[in-house]
């Protein structure tokens, strides 16, 4: 099992890896409100389904679900979810037809939506989970530019100012700047300056190598006094259990979260962690639970902060997957 793999099955925060992150968070409506989301508008659609069936890694009936939606709801959104299926296949399988399927599916959502940002970049996480860091690169930084000029034209869309802050880490628009490319393995955005602390870079680069055991021996050498530690050792310990390296690193994992809990005991990013967790895990009943707890801690910091950024960031990301109210 890969590190792409935990990210189909957990949804593990940003920043992601590979695939889900350059596909950014799918599950929009057609309209484009403020990005500070208190609920969602309409439950139990078809694409708050499709991602239901990605989350649970349940490759082959996310396949035949899809094929289910009217032509006239194919949109944008189906084509990046297919994307991901697909990909999804192909963790499972390492063959070389899901391979294909997955450049077929987002080839074909590019032809019908050429200005897609979010389709550029999910191509872009293609080139990345098959190892072609330079033409990942590339598409990276097209669909930054993409994102960007929509913006122009259209200040308020908010799936391309999604597109473009996960590309540049989040960075206020217009913000991002150029750095040099490197070689080897590459994450979304790589061609611009990563914003997060090094500490973090670094512990993901050793998740996403699937180096499980060198992140939480990284961790426990760097042990910083930031939610994100907990989160991140966290994830480190669930990637090790989904390895199959045995049920102490499950129970680890969720130890890390209490730990962070008891430290930041109102921790939107935590509580949301801990849902993701559950999820993960097959406790389908506490993950919706935290998931509704991470959503209440987030409102009430924004109603005490308008401008808490881990508040407004997780309420963007709840409403992506359904989980907003």
């Amino acid at each position: 099992m890969t590190a792409s793999r935990i990210v189909f099955a957990s949804v593990l925060v940003w920043p992601v890896a590979l695939l889900l992150a350059s596909c950014e968070k799918i599950a929009g409506g057609d309209v484009t409100p403020p990005k500070t989301v208190t609920s969602v508008a309409v439950r139990n659609t078809w694409d708050e389904h499709a991602i239901q069936l990605l989350t649970a890694n349940r490759c082959d009936d996310l396949r035949s679900f899809l094929t289910t939606i009217p032509d006239a709801k194919i949109n944008e959104r189906w084509y990046r979810l297919r994307t991901l299926g697909e990909a999804m296949c192909w963790t499972h399988s390492r063959s070389e037809r899901d391979k294909r399927s997955a450049f077929q599916a987002v080839d074909e959502g590019i032809a019908r939506y050429p200005t897609s940002a979010g389709l550029v970049a999910a191509k872009g996480g293609l080139m990345q989970l098959f190892g072609n860091a330079p033409e990942a690169r590339a598409l990276y930084d097209r669909a930054r530019k993409m994102a960007e000029a929509n913006l122009r034209a259209n200040p308020n869309s908010w799936e391309d100012r999604s597109v473009l802050a996960d590309l540049t880490g989040r960075r206020p628009q217009g913000l991002a700047q150029q750095a040099p490319a490197r070689d080897g393995d590459v994450n979304p955005g790589s061609d611009l300056v990563d914003s997060r602390p090094a500490w973090q870079q670094e512990t993901w680069r050793l998740i996403t190598q699937d180096n499980c055991r060198g992140a939480i021996a990284y961790l426990d050498q760097h042990h910083i006094a930031d939610s994100m530690w907990y989160v991140m050792r966290s994830q480190a310990n669930l990637l090790c259990w989904q390895e199959r390296l045995g049920d102490t690193y499950r129970n680890a994992a969720f130890s890390d979260l209490e730990a962070g809990l008891r430290a930041y005991p109102d921790s939107p990013r935590l509580l949301k962690e801990k849902a993701e967790a559950y999820a993960a895990t097959g406790d389908a009943v506490n993950a919706e639970m935290f998931f509704h707890r991470a959503a209440e801690s987030a409102r009430q910091k924004l109603a005490k902060d308008s401008s808490n950024v881990e508040a407004d960031e997780i309420l963007h990301e709840l409403s992506m997957t359904g989980h907003g109210k």
